[in-house]
């Protein structure tokens, strides 16, 4: 098989392969391949033809990776093509074992042995991305759900994710974690090594604790002139030394009852069970579904505030309002009489 003939091959491979997946696999573009550009390249005559319409297209990165693997074997799948060229983007370490050197001794069915005599059934480097990159959305849900519900993703532990898409920064290098953990203690492939890991995060998940501030009361004397302003606004008047300590103690009253509830509801968003089909609940959102499952209301010192400022002015402020609709009646009585214009 010539030059070309491997090119034409294995990037139209690749290209295929990559434009199903890179909606998973963060850090490649989409790949898109329109039937003038496939022509141009299956019809090109030589190599450097076939190369600099590729380049055009977009495509230079793949056609690096080809000129460099293109010798080391007579015939490379699109498969090892699509390892070499992963491996080039995020790096391969020198020993191929995660977490450990193929020297390191484990405890593996009851033997001490070197990982390496053993190594097939152990975790590589690349396994913690290379194995999830081609799955669906909702494969990477179950297992991103499964990785919350660990302490290990997620807003509460600082790690923020886009359900259904594997980012090799962050899912990846978790993962690195869980395999790197399963090849110290001897349990791999064959033993289910990072899904046991895992499982035993899930039954003792990892825990930064409450993450709440203090509660601080509200500064008295801000309440106080908010409190002036309201009546002076409504009412066009002071309140009554009652009025205002009545109103100031609903406020400061409603705002614990509101920490409260902050509380009460991180502690039960720290208890919530992810699961694939509320994924994209979790997060901001997850408190406001608590609140909706629980019949609660969402508690507003403001708002009582203002409710009880209602309460207790709403015979003056109806007598107000008598005394205004008077005042306009006789300004268009006056204005009917001496013909003013309204």
């Amino acid at each position: 098989m010539t030059k070309l003939e491997k090119f034409k091959q294995q990037i139209f491979a690749l290209l295929e392969r990559l434009a199903c997946n890179s909606i998973i696999w963060s850090g490649f573009p989409k790949l898109t391949v329109s039937e003038e550009q496939l022509n141009s390249i299956m019809m090109a005559q030589t190599y450097e033809d076939a190369r600099e319409a590729a380049i055009q297209y977009g495509w230079e990165r793949y056609v690096k990776q080809f000129e460099r693997t293109v010798g080391e074997v007579e015939e490379q799948s699109s498969e090892e093509f699509l390892k070499k060229l992963y491996e080039e983007q995020f790096g391969q370490q020198r020993d191929p074992f995660i977490g450990v050197d193929s020297e390191t001794i484990i405890s593996y069915k009851g033997v001490d042995t070197p990982i390496g005599d053993v190594a097939d059934n152990f975790y590589v480097n690349n396994d913690n991305n290379f194995s999830f990159i081609n799955s669906t959305p909702d494969q990477i849900m179950e297992l991103q759900a499964s990785l919350v519900n660990a302490g290990l993703l997620g807003p509460r532990v600082g790690k923020p994710f886009r359900p259904g898409v594997w980012n090799t920064e962050l899912e990846g290098k978790i993962m690195y974690n869980l395999m790197s953990q399963a090849n110290n203690i001897g349990i791999g492939k064959a033993e289910n090594g990072w899904q046991n890991v895992l499982e035993s995060y899930i039954q003792n998940p990892v825990s930064l604790g409450l993450q709440v501030d203090p509660y601080l009361p509200p500064d008295y004397q801000g309440i106080s002139t908010s409190i002036n302003n309201l009546f002076e606004r409504e009412l066009g008047r002071e309140p009554m030394p009652y009025e205002l300590k009545l109103l100031a103690n609903t406020y400061l009253s409603e705002s614990e009852k509101a920490y409260n509830q902050k509380v009460m509801l991180f502690e039960e968003a720290q208890n919530f069970e992810v699961t694939a089909d509320n994924l994209t609940e979790y997060g901001n959102h997850i408190q406001k579904k608590i609140i909706e499952e629980q019949g609660l209301t969402e508690i507003d010192p403001t708002s009582g505030m203002f409710d009880k400022f209602q309460q207790i002015t709403a015979e003056e402020r109806e007598r107000l309002k008598d005394y205004g609709d008077i005042q306009k009646t006789n300004s268009l009585i006056i204005n009917s009489i001496t013909g003013a214009p309204r």
